[in-house]
């Protein structure tokens, strides 16, 4: 696996996506780090949520001729990987990543023992029946290197260099027009604000990341 990288990939998926990258940057910065442990490790796995799912929702947004016409400028042999077989299993392995991260957030950031270790129970279960399939390891905050992969190819497309036919300009086009999706997921009810107590915070998290696993259930082959 790569660790997660601020270069040109983070910079320009930044500017396409508007993700802030800030404390995922300090934490990779600083090596392995335990989301689980005070502000800035909180810090770094909300970002990395934010990340997902912009990345999410802006892929989303694509057809499955965009995204085969997407997988074709990524080098030969890194599209191999069976995540990246289709649209729906690549937004599959996103959705249940989202969850993973969003379950260890809620377990680090609730008061309540008996909420940390359901919550805990649940990115543990997710990483056990399926880590193999996971965007970035919900432990290290670490890519896995078909995403990576994957991204680099999305970065190259955002430079133009995938977009010379305009099956890879269209794809390009509706991967930038997710910038303005908003969250959180319907259904989750409104996201507390920063003055909301952290049990709030926890209950939300806790919502959204199974709004994220019945997405992921319903769909991906």
């Amino acid at each position: 696996m790569k660790t997660m990288r601020i270069d040109g990939i983070g910079i320009i998926l930044a500017a396409a996506f508007g993700l802030g990258l800030a404390s995922a940057s300090s934490a990779r910065q600083s090596g392995a780090v335990s989301p689980a442990r005070g502000a800035a490790g909180i810090g770094a796995l909300d970002a990395v949520d934010h990340q997902l799912r912009r990345t999410a929702a802006s892929l989303g947004r694509l057809s499955g001729l965009q995204y085969r016409n997407l997988i074709k400028s990524m080098p030969a042999g890194s599209s191999a990987d069976s995540n990246l077989k289709s649209l729906a299993r690549v937004l599959k392995s996103l959705y249940r990543t989202i969850a993973a991260v969003e379950f260890r957030e809620a377990a680090a950031v609730s008061p309540l023992p008996e909420v940390k270790a359901r919550a805990s129970k649940a990115w543990r279960s997710i990483l056990k029946n399926g880590g193999r399939t996971l965007a970035v390891d919900p432990r290290s905050l670490k890519r896995a290197e078909w995403f990576s992969d994957f991204l680099s190819a999305l970065s190259s497309s955002l430079l133009g260099a995938g977009g010379s036919n305009s099956g890879g300009a269209e794809a390009v086009e509706a991967v930038r027009a997710g910038r303005g999706v908003r969250f959180p997921p319907p259904g989750a009810g409104p996201e507390p604000g920063p003055d909301s107590s952290p049990q709030a915070r926890a209950d939300f998290l806790l919502r959204t990341a199974k709004i994220y696993e019945r997405l992921a259930s319903s769909g991906g082959n």
